[in-house]
């Protein structure tokens, strides 16, 4: 199978399930909210109940090719590595929506899970406390993939999906830009 694994990986990771399902509820995800197709602004839209919905199902698109690549390629191999990244790739650039796509948290935790089960725990709590803190999806975001980064460092995962994760890790926050510009400004959505 190969390279065909990770194209496999970036066609999945293109299905938007924020958007699929907002369209089966007759909401335009687009013009509401941050207009991310991702799993906050659903459960801003829509309740929280269908946030999580997304937030799994999106995870599950991270989570599934990297955890096949992992057990047939092994997880020293650059297939592993590369199937994770092409995950995110197709949720932040999806082919079937012109490339515009959602910022790739849910999708990374799914990922994360599979790189580091321990690092991803932790990830999953700093998002936790630091929400709970904020109220601010991105923030407790950023912070929770930087805490990832580091907890694999120091964990010492096997270098492509070292690298892995700080490419995405990058990527999540460069996809964060505009909610920092809006943060700064003090103008960031919140659930509060």
């Amino acid at each position: 199978m190969g390279y065909i694994l990770p194209i496999l990986a970036y066609l999945v990771g293109s299905l938007l399930f924020a958007k699929l399902i907002a369209s089966i509820k007759g909401v335009d995800i687009s013009k509401i909210g941050s207009k991310n197709p991702g799993a906050t602004n659903i459960a801003r839209a829509l309740g929280f109940r269908w946030g999580l919905v997304v937030f799994l199902l999106d995870a599950s698109k991270g989570l599934l090719p990297t955890l096949f690549a992992k057990h047939f390629y092994g997880p020293e191999s650059l297939i592993y590595a590369l199937t994770a990244i092409a995950s995110v790739l197709g949720h932040n650039f999806p082919i079937y929506y012109g490339f515009r796509g959602g910022k790739g948290v849910a999708t990374s935790f799914g990922i994360a899970v599979v790189f580091s089960p321990l690092g991803s725990m932790l990830s999953a709590l700093i998002w936790g406390l630091v929400f709970w803190k904020t109220r601010i999806s991105a923030i407790a975001s950023i912070l929770a993939i930087i805490s990832f980064v580091i907890a694999c460092a120091i964990l010492k995962i096997p270098t492509y999906p070292m690298i892995a994760s700080i490419f995405i890790s990058a990527l999540i926050i460069i996809r964060h830009y505009p909610n920092i510009k809006r943060l700064i400004r003090g103008e960031e959505h919140s659930f509060r």
